[in-house]
């Protein structure tokens, strides 16, 4: 039969876009489904303009910008475009229902997703370039351990499953050469401005940015415990950044450069960041609309397998509520962790044993060992500014070793429009733990809309100044990988075998931090649904890199994809997979890395592509 296209891909994020890039590579025609829509800064410029294909193009390919303000009127636009699911979702909807009857406008398309589970809320993108748009930038490989050349992370993984170094090295070369158009090399950011990298950087030098060298003095630090230095595996260095930055020996290169502006996810305004919206834009013929056609806000509910090969994704327009249809030869499910596994398990049920998948599907999620906690320092005890909102979201990074537990703790940014937000939170949780203290947070997030107290001098604080004496740290390690979806009432349900919780991955990341707080005479405050909102939300995490869902195993006895991201067909033999229907998202990865996933992703990605005849 005829196909509309060649391959459909679902999603456009790291996984989407290296298939995608490979793909018309090879003068296929591909059809991208996007639920979310193109988000751009509205600093348009000479330098920064508007994309030409977007431009001729305004029906079919909407825009929307960026939250802008760096105050609090930021953190309510920021509120405007994150989309709650479950409960929350429902109140959300009925309160912007309510809203929208009033204003009169529709309420703009979602950038965030935002999923309440009963253990752990998982934040995802929804838009055109998928999570490049609201992740940190960093590229990295998990801890190689250099006695065995191989990654401990991976140790329980299925077999064939683990990726090499080679891989990496692949990843990296496209993140570098592909993705970009002149080659960008990632960049180290750590200084407060560029040409402080032409000559070495001491330790405690005085031209790093104030959280990174917070970490570096914190995991150098003769008071940190012994114990605690003997685990460091990776001391502290920059982390490899997808950001431009000047080159003062060329001039013509300082362009849209990092200004350490702190916004990151939020919308860099010099377009500094290498978002995956503008690889697509430059790799993909997108103006030949016979060749590539990227589809956004597109909601697919389910793919279906087709007599004689290839499928249908039944989808629908979020823009005009219609059903769509069409079909191809190959279709490839990237549209995340949460996304791609969710479609499976819709899919599974409602092709009525027409598309056979293995009983691994939903299993092995892993958080990631995602963790996060802050330290704050009294100012007499403060030896420099820390200024938790200036710089790139992540710029350094310290890796702990015990056993077969590995934490990689990473300074944090925060974005200058939450400043106040988070500087009134951690005053309210640093007192024990009351229900009053949730009643103080409403309160104060009200009062912090009113004008200040001019007679309090820490009233008139810049954004900066408030967090001046915070630092906030992200922390990845090893859980077990125990989480299981499953379909509840139409709505992806995610369950872990026991509290997950009470991993030791997360207790050590929270003795990491304290040690590292007292060694730098500051105190430990944990994030709000860990400890500072009891009794009502305790100990319950906040994920940013989930993984599993889809794991890619040896056979669909221990997997649902093979290790080239093919769908087991379990109906024809453990080994045999589905023509034509694969997965290339962070869904397959069959376990935590302790790293952020990007490099990882990328890297499977191209063993999918090598594997698509």
């Amino acid at each position: 039969m005829a196909f509309d296209f060649d391959v459909i891909i679902v999603g456009s994020g790291f996984g989407a876009t290296v298939l995608a890039v490979d793909q018309s590579n090879k003068n296929k025609t591909v059809f991208i489904l996007e639920r979310g829509l193109w988000w751009l800064t509205p600093e348009l410029s000479a330098e920064n303009p508007m994309p030409p294909y977007l431009k001729s193009h305004p029906t079919t390919q909407p825009i929307q910008y960026w939250p802008r303000p760096d105050h609090r009127r930021g953190l309510i636009d920021f509120l405007s475009v994150v989309k709650a699911t479950g409960v929350l979702g429902d109140l959300q909807s009925f309160a912007n229902g309510i809203g929208d009857f009033f204003s009169g406008r529709k309420r703009p398309q979602p950038l965030y997703r935002y999923h309440s589970f009963d253990d752990a809320d998982v934040v995802t993108a929804s838009g055109v370039g998928g999570g490049s748009l609201i992740y940190s930038n960093v590229t990295l490989a998990p801890f190689l351990d250099p006695n065995t050349n191989t990654f401990p992370v991976m140790d329980g993984w299925p077999s064939g499953a683990p990726l090499t170094p080679a891989d990496y090295a692949a990843g990296l070369n496209w993140m570098t050469n592909t993705r970009n158009k002149p080659p960008l090399p990632p960049k180290e950011v750590v200084s407060k401005y560029p040409n402080a990298l032409q000559t070495a950087l001491t330790p405690s030098d005085p031209r790093l940015m104030g959280r990174a060298r917070f970490l570096r003095d914190a995991a150098t630090s003769p008071s940190l415990p012994a114990n605690l230095q003997s685990e460091i595996v990776k001391p502290w260095g920059p982390l490899l950044l997808q950001i431009n930055e000047a080159d003062p020996t060329s001039p013509a290169t300082n362009h849209n450069y990092c200004e350490r502006q702190g916004r990151c996810f939020l919308g860099c305004l010099p377009g500094a960041r290498h978002t995956l919206n503008k690889t697509l834009l430059k790799q993909l013929p997108l103006a030949d609309q016979n060749r590539v056609f990227v589809r956004p806000l597109s909601d697919v509910d389910f793919v279906e397998p087709l007599q004689g090969g290839g499928y249908t994704v039944h989808y629908k327009g979020l823009d005009d509520d219609k059903d769509y249809h069409p079909t191809a030869k190959t279709v490839i499910l990237a549209a995340g962790t949460l996304g791609s596994t969710e479609i499976l398990l819709r899919s599974r049920d409602k092709n009525s044993g027409k598309l056979v998948l293995s009983d691994k599907l939903g299993t092995r999620f892993s958080t990631n060992g995602d963790f996060s906690g802050f330290i704050t320092v009294d100012q007499d005890k403060l030896q420099y500014p820390i200024y938790a909102t200036r710089g790139p979201i992540n710029m350094s990074h310290v890796m702990f070793r015990e056993g077969q537990i590995l934490v990689n703790v990473e300074d944090a940014g925060i974005p200058p429009m939450f400043a106040s937000l988070v500087q009134q939170v951690l005053k309210l949780t640093a007192q024990p733990a009351q229900p009053s203290a949730v009643l103080g947070l409403v309160s104060a997030l009200w009062n912090d809309a009113q004008l200040p107290d001019y007679a309090d001098p820490t009233a008139m604080q810049t954004e900066s100044e408030m967090l001046m004496n915070v630092c906030w740290f992200n922390c990845m390690g090893t859980d077990d990988a125990s989480g299981t979806f499953d379909l509840h009432h139409g709505r992806l349900r995610l369950r872990f075998n026991g509290k997950i919780a009470d991993h030791p991955t997360f207790q050590k990341a929270e003795s990491i931090l304290k040690a590292m707080a007292t060694a730098m005479n500051g105190r430990y405050q944990s994030f709000p649904l860990w400890e500072g909102l009891a009794p009502f939300v305790s100990r319950k995490l906040a994920v940013t890199h989930p993984l599993g869902g889809c794991p890619m195993g040896g056979s669909s006895t221990d997997g649902v994809v093979s290790t080239n991201g093919g769908v087991f067909n379990t109906s024809a033999g453990a080994q045999t997979v589905h023509s034509g229907l694969y997965v290339a998202d962070g869904s397959t990865i069959p376990g935590p890395l302790a790293a952020n996933p990007t490099l990882t992703i990328v890297s499977q990605a191209l063993r999918v592509a090598a594997a698509i005849p």
